[in-house]
């Protein structure tokens, strides 16, 4: 097993959805998370841990990439799993 460190400044302030750049503080209020931009709504700590997944994904080789221009890798949380295009599978 390998680990990468990425900066996690912003994360809980940062919109986890890949088509919104919102990062603002009054975005997380305890432990929840809404977007004041797209209204987006989630967990704080779930939407810190997506932003923190989408960073090291960004650090993975471009080699295989996808029409985004990210690696096509998937990221397999504890939580779920994290595509390079944000989708997220949740695990029940």
């Amino acid at each position: 097993m390998s680990f990468e460190q990425v900066a996690a400044r912003y994360t809980s302030r940062s919109c986890s959805r890949t088509d919104c750049d919102c990062v603002d503080e009054d975005n997380r209020s305890g432990k929840q998370f809404n977007c004041v931009s797209c209204g987006y709504a989630l967990n704080a700590d779930l939407n810190a841990a997506k932003n923190i997944g989408l960073k090291f994904l960004e650090t993975l080789p471009a080699s295989r990439t996808c029409l985004s221009g990210k690696a096509t890798s998937q990221l397999a949380l504890v939580s779920g799993t994290l595509t390079p295009t944000g989708s997220f599978s949740r695990m029940d």
